[in-house]
């Protein structure tokens, strides 16, 4: 089972009755297994989805939050391609949920967006400003 821990000064704690239940299962002096991934902070898949209806604000081309992301996930590659039956292509984009995408690589790719929707998207944009834009939207400071 997938549980959260917090990181304290007394080691790993359960940060949940869930997390607390499958933690109290483990024996004393015993070895686990653990994999450690950050969690992503929920404040960043917001910022996500504000960058996301900017572009569908500022852009015909495309309309939705939805579709705007869609873009943005080819764009950067973020993508498996599909082989149709009559030989096409096609791009469908990978999943951009907290339990797909770890924090760094999310991270990463909001980096990558935001880059690209500065170039090439709302070209008068300054990738700075168009931070400081989302975060004020999403009534947040900077989030690391």
């Amino acid at each position: 089972m997938k549980t959260v821990f917090r990181k304290t000064l007394r080691g790993l704690v359960p940060v949940d009755e869930d997390a607390h239940s499958e933690f109290s299962k483990c024996k004393l002096d015993r070895d686990v297994m653990v994999e450690i991934k950050r969690h992503r902070n929920m404040h960043n898949h917001n910022k996500y989805w504000v960058l996301c209806t900017i572009i569908a604000d500022n852009s015909e081309r495309w309309p939705t939050k939805e579709r705007a992301s869609h873009m943005l996930k080819i764009a950067t590659g973020h993508y498996d391609e599909v082989l149709r039956p009559n030989g096409g292509i096609d791009r469908v984009p990978h999943s951009m949920s907290i339990a797909s995408m770890e924090a760094a690589k999310f991270e990463a790719f909001f980096d990558q967006v935001i880059n690209l929707t500065c170039a090439k998207i709302i070209p008068h944009l300054d990738p700075g400003g168009l931070r400081s834009e989302i975060e004020n939207l999403c009534g947040i400071g900077a989030v690391a």
